[in-house]
């Protein structure tokens, strides 16, 4: 519910706070009193787009700030979203818009965007205006109330229709792209195969490259390697009648191991000698058995050369190395098997959009079902209303009529008509409803859907207009309606009908003074003046004040068998 609002500097309003109430609260005024900016400070606090136009001649901006008792709405899911803490069951919201164009919001005190502000406030507020009733002609309108009304069952059945559609849609998409890139693929198959077919006779190895590098430097080099391992070999092992490093060393050794006799310290050193002796040795075969090892075959430098080149000739355009291509060549065996295979994957792709259109019509088919039993109640329960709004003989009918094929709001179109009485025809509401007939159709439709279970209780409505095209014994059955729903939400009604205004449990009057306007909420004795001058159109006289005090026990006596 929406308790607190206070608005600054908005059109012809500096500054005015209203404390509202549950029940039904109307706020009246004369013409250029500020209704409509009334109404636009609380669009500003629900979300809705900002204007600079709309802040005061003169100011530097406007601001709205509310305050919501939340006490009915203990999970409201944006909140929980938001993280926000209530202080003592209360929302407090505010808005402020710049005289040079930009607004900004803050929820419990903290920066938001709009559109959080936005969400919030639908969750929170239902308003009704005049470009309602005349999109209430509008056949999406119409199916998104239907829809509505329905609850959370046929939420759900939407919801599952949703999917099926988007899984439809793309695979529809899928389809035809595959069908559009057909002959590119048989091109792009025929080159991964001939790819495939070149590497699995290769049967390219990790670190083959850098082998086959080291085989062919070797192999090119025979002459020069021979040479320069022999003159080491020679160098380390020569026979005995030369000196080498290995007679060197023994000599080292034998002389540390004499010494030793005389300086037992030195055996460290005559130990490392007798290492370098058995290291030199070794190296020495190693060299004899490289030179034994050594060929200079011709063949295997050829075949070499041939591999190396094969692989580099796969490398290009596939990769940079081997370690590369062989992750091309995993890649290009999946990417293969979806474009090697065209009628395959064709036929494929087709019966999975054929299985994506029955789902559609499976679920289509769940979804009309409940829209059917959603429309019939919903007929009901509006043509009843209408009976309670001086159009007894009324009867309103909410019609389903398929589409040719399956679109993504369901497989068909959802129509309000309206039949004025038993003898005149059922027309859709887009063609001939008038202003008046627009206004209770939508006022019955918000009171049937509040008697809907599971519709919130001490949901906030505000109504601009509801009254249009309305007076007389209808003005006043709009009243009573108002009244009624008012008993489970809070409702607020701009009007300029006495009529509807003698219904209201809290009556706030707009004064216009000089260059502003206040809001006011008035006493028993204010509220038949105020309806007197709305009946008369002047001051009070005492026809009109009479008049007003019939009205109020009218409302009174009709809300007391509500």
């Amino acid at each position: 519910m929406l308790s607190e609002v206070e608005i600054k500097n908005v059109g012809v309003i500096d500054c005015a706070r209203l404390e509202l109430k549950p029940g039904l609260t109307t706020i009246t005024g004369e013409t250029g009193a500020g209704k409509t900016m009334v109404l636009t400070g609380l669009g500003l606090l629900l979300g809705g787009r900002a204007d600079s136009a709309t802040v005061r001649l003169g100011a530097e901006s406007a601001s709205v700030s509310g305050v919501f008792n939340l006490s009915d709405f203990p999970n409201l899911l944006e909140l929980d979203e938001l993280d926000l803490e209530l202080e003592e069951g209360e929302l407090f919201i505010s808005r402020r818009v710049s005289a040079k164009g930009g607004s900004r919001a803050r929820i419990q005190g903290t920066p938001q965007p709009i559109s959080v502000l936005s969400n919030l406030g639908h969750s929170l507020v239902t308003v009704h205006g005049q470009s309602d009733q005349i999109a209430l002609k509008n056949s999406s309108i119409q199916r998104s109330i239907l829809d509505s009304y329905g609850g959370k069952k046929l939420a759900l059945a939407l919801e599952s229709y949703r999917r099926a559609w988007d899984f439809a849609v793309n695979s529809k998409r899928e389809l035809d792209t595959w069908l559009q890139g057909v002959e590119l693929y048989d091109l792009e198959a025929q080159r991964l195969s001939e790819g495939l077919k070149l590497f699995d006779s290769l049967n390219p190895q990790l670190g083959e490259e850098a082998e086959l590098d080291s085989l062919i430097e070797r192999l090119s080099n025979v002459s020069d390697l021979r040479a320069l391992v022999s003159s080491a070999a020679l160098s380390l092992r020569q026979s005995e009648m030369a000196p080498d490093a290995l007679t060197f060393l023994g000599q080292a050794q034998h002389s540390l191991e004499n010494a030793t006799a005389f300086d037992t310290a030195l055996q460290s050193l005559a130990g490392r000698v007798q290492q370098l002796v058995v290291l030199a040795g070794d190296i020495a075969d190693e060299c004899e058995m490289y030179l034994r090892e050594l060929s200079a075959d011709p063949a295997v430098l050829s075949q070499a050369h041939a591999r190396r080149a094969s692989l580099r000739k796969l490398l290009q355009g596939r990769a940079a190395n081997l370690e590369e291509l062989i992750s091309w060549a995993a890649q290009a065996r999946q990417r293969l098997e979806q474009v090697g295979d065209v009628t395959g994957r064709t036929k494929e792709l087709e019966s999975n959009l054929a299985e994506a259109k029955n789902q559609v019509l499976c679920a289509g088919e769940k979804l009309s079902r409940l829209r059917e039993d959603t429309a019939l109640e919903l007929s009901k329960q509006v043509t009843s209303q209408l009976a309670g709004l001086a159009m007894g003989k009324a009867s309103f009918k909410v019609e389903l009529r398929p589409l040719d094929k399956p679109r993504s709001i369901g497989l068909e179109e959802i129509v309000f008509l309206l039949q004025p009485h038993p003898q005149a025809p059922a027309r859709p509401l887009s063609q001939g409803a008038s202003g008046g007939e627009l206004s209770r159709v939508m006022l019955a439709i918000e009171v049937a859907a509040a008697t809907v279970a599971g519709n919130e209780k001490g949901r906030t409505f505000i109504f601009d207009e509801v009254d249009s095209g309305v007076g007389g014994q209808a003005a006043l059955e709009v009243g009573k309606k108002l009244s009624e729903l008012a008993r489970t939400s809070q409702v607020i009604v701009v009007t300029h009908l006495a009529q509807v205004a003698a219904f209201a449990d809290t009556h706030i009057l707009l004064e216009k003074r000089e260059n502003s306007t206040s809001l006011k909420e008035l006493s028993e004795k204010e509220r038949v003046d105020e309806l007197g001058r709305m009946l008369s159109g002047q001051a009070t006289p005492k026809a009109a004040r009479a008049h007003a005090v019939e009205l109020i026990k009218t409302a009174k006596m009709a809300q007391s068998i509500l």
